[in-house]
């Protein structure tokens, strides 16, 4: 790959994760609201995800862990942990998704 193929992959690189970061802090409009598929093992221990429409893999399998605070989290072979918020968060749905609304 040449120098300015390798800038640009880079660039788009950056570009990606700097639009996640700003997912993570800004209520999202309604076209930025995407969603996965998943199916959760019988006894509740783990949760195969799949990530693609995001670009990410088919089949990643995270794991059911208390931590050492007691805490459940479903936590994925990078070490990534996804906590359950109590009474979620109403506040990082679109605005105009009303029926996604709780009085919770």
């Amino acid at each position: 790959m040449e120098a300015k193929g390798k800038f640009e992959a880079t660039k788009a690189e950056r570009d990606k994760v700097a639009s996640q970061k700003r997912a993570c802090v800004d209520r999202p409009e309604r076209k930025d609201v995407w969603k996965l598929t998943s199916t959760v093992a019988e006894d509740d221990s783990a949760v195969s995800i799949d990530f693609s429409p995001k670009g990410g893999p088919q089949n990643l399998v995270g794991r059911a862990e208390k931590d050492a605070d007691g805490r459940m989290a479903i936590v994925f072979p990078d070490g990534n942990r996804w906590y359950k918020v109590p009474k979620g968060t109403a506040e990082r749905r679109p605005k105009e998704l009303k029926t996604l609304n709780t009085d919770d």
